[in-house]
């Protein structure tokens, strides 16, 4: 059975993906949510992805990624157990996926 961890997620407004959605006009971006599952438990993590109009030769697109106002940021949502571990293997992920789609990430305060 899941050790629920933050089990009122859905009645935060800031983690809901209809507030992030709000945001994509004012930050001109895309909602997106990371949710990552694992053995150890689901993690979920709510951003909103820019565009960043950058013109290099022979390059792609270049984005960044950024929190909707208020806070934002990973959240677990069950953790079987080992909370440590979920967290160090949510973060080893996530930053491969960071690393090799985005330019930079930044948490708005």
């Amino acid at each position: 059975m899941a050790n629920f961890i933050y089990d009122n997620c859905v009645l935060d407004i800031y983690f809901d993906k209809n507030y992030g959605k709000l945001y994509e006009k004012i930050e001109n971006g895309q909602c997106g949510v990371y949710r990552y599952r694992s053995k150890l438990g689901a993690i979920d993590n709510m951003f909103i992805k820019r565009e960043i109009p950058l013109l290099l030769e022979n390059e792609g697109k270049y984005f960044d990624i950024i929190t909707p106002y208020g806070y934002g940021g990973p959240i677990i949502l069950e953790c079987y157990g080992d909370k440590e571990a979920l967290v160090k293997d949510y973060i080893k992920k996530f930053k491969s996926i960071l690393y090799n789609l985005f330019s930079c990430k930044n948490c708005q305060f």
